[in-house]
């Protein structure tokens, strides 16, 4: 029997928390519902929450799903960023639910797990046709970083993180443009 993620790619964005009222990531993932409405893709806006997030990854994900990308917004930047690495390690920032998981998001792994996606050659590629970006090794200690770390350990050749900035720098309209070419290179690349 079938799993219902096998073949798929999956998209995700946060919703609202904190001082994000307004999550560009969960903007994002409505606009490309409506652009990729076919049954290839599978599109989720995540609370900005431990518990939701904390078995997500083990049951939405399968060895044969096809790429896992996670949007999630960054305060603190002006420019995409491709996060190369997910780390073993949250902060103490309570979620919209009050919750501060502080410590080893899964005893026993490593420190960290490196996508298997060569975020080099992707960030080259965007580039050069357009789409600014860079390449990040620090996901954070937030809920980004939790959920990118949980994906990984599942299929860490298929996932990626992709941290926007606060749409002040960059339009939900210039974001879908990326992201549709993030997702056309990622699949020519047969990852």
């Amino acid at each position: 029997m079938s799993n219902e993620s096998d073949k798929k790619v999956i998209v995700t964005g946060f919703g609202s928390f904190g001082n994000v009222q307004s999550n560009p990531t969960e903007k994002l993932i409505n606009s490309l519902k409506d652009e990729l409405a076919e049954e290839l893709y599978q599109f989720f806006v995540l609370p900005v929450s431990y518990n939701h997030c904390n078995s997500w990854s083990e049951q939405n994900i399968s060895s044969s799903t096809q790429l896992v990308i996670h949007f999630g917004v960054s305060a603190k930047s002006q420019i995409i960023q491709l996060e190369k690495r997910g780390h073993n390690i949250t902060g103490c920032s309570p979620d919209i639910e009050g919750v501060a998981d502080s410590g080893k998001i899964v005893e026993g792994l490593p420190g960290t797990i490196e996508t298997g996606i060569d975020t080099a050659r992707l960030r080259k590629e965007l580039n050069a046709n357009g789409f600014p970006c860079e390449v990040s090794e620090n996901a954070g200690d937030y809920l980004c970083n939790y959920i990118y770390f949980k994906s990984l350990i599942i299929v860490p050749e298929k996932v990626l993180f992709v941290h926007v900035p606060p749409e002040e720098f960059l339009s939900i309209e210039k974001l879908k443009e990326f992201s549709l070419e993030l997702i056309r290179t990622l699949k020519s690349q047969e990852v």
